[in-house]
């Protein structure tokens, strides 16, 4: 594979030689030594194939895997701050509370993937697929997720303050007691989305389609929903106070003790 380094600080060249000669004999040298702490920070591997390859516990800091297949991959509690994956294929990976603060990772495919508890502060996501992923108590503070997917995607508790979601499509995603202050929904799709005791203070929700969607005990308090589509949408007890709506659609909404005023 011919692997080469780059960046601030180099990977032990033992473990580059290691991954050179292949995935199989890469995992099996995982297997043996359980202890270890791969070290690869910057490392190239971009175009790479690492379909099932055992990242865990390992420093993969400032690497370069550009368009690399790491279906399947096992990256739990691995570091991957400002790495670059742009267009890679993580379907199915593993990242259980990696760090990927800062990474690049648009256009990536993270459908099926596993993110709990992942940080990933700052980190840009537009036009990534993240279809059914499980991003449960996530940190996405700051990060940018414009144009990305995430049909059905699993995203309880996760903590997105001020991250943009602008064009996204959330169709059927679960943020049940999500922490979405100040997070920006414009014009994203969020059609039958669950959003029951989310946290969307003064978040930015102009033009979003919540058809059908579930807000229970939400706090949607100073939110703008100005020209949102709320037709059907269900407010049982959610505080609505001070929120701006103008053009927005309420048709058929259901608001059981919502609060709409602090009368």
């Amino acid at each position: 594979m011919d692997f080469k380094t780059k960046g601030r600080r180099m990977a032990n060249q033992e473990h580059v030689a290691l991954l050179d000669r292949g995935v199989d004999v890469w995992n099996e040298w995982r297997e043996r030594h359980p202890q270890l702490h791969p070290d690869l920070d910057g490392i190239n591997l971009s175009g790479t194939d690492l379909h099932g390859v055992d990242f865990a516990d390992a420093a993969l800091n400032g690497a370069d895997l550009r368009g690399a297949n790491l279906s399947r991959a096992i990256l739990i509690r691995a570091s991957l701050k400002e790495a670059n994956l742009r267009d890679c294929d993580c379907r199915r990976a593993n990242f259980y509370k990696t760090v990927l603060g800062k990474a690049y990772l648009a256009g990536a495919n993270l459908s099926d993937s596993v993110l709990i508890e992942a940080n990933l502060i700052e980190v840009n996501l537009e036009g990534s697929v993240l279809h059914k992923a499980v991003l449960r108590r996530a940190v996405l503070g700051k990060s940018i997720l414009v144009r990305s997917s995430l049909l059905s995607a699993d995203l309880h508790r996760v903590f997105a303050s001020r991250a943009d979601f602008s064009r996204a499509d959330l169709r059927e995603a679960d943020f049940y007691k999500a922490n979405l202050n100040r997070t920006v929904l414009f014009g994203a799709n969020l059609r039958e989305a669950v959003l029951s005791g989310a946290n969307l203070r003064e978040a930015d929700l102009r033009e979003a389609d919540l058809y059908k969607a579930t807000l229970h005990k939400a706090n949607l308090f100073r939110a703008n929903l100005n020209g949102a589509d709320l037709r059907e949408a269900v407010f049982i007890e959610a505080d609505l106070r001070e929120a701006e709506l103008q053009n927005t659609n309420l048709g058929d909404a259901v608001l059981i003790r919502a609060s709409l005023s602090d009368y």
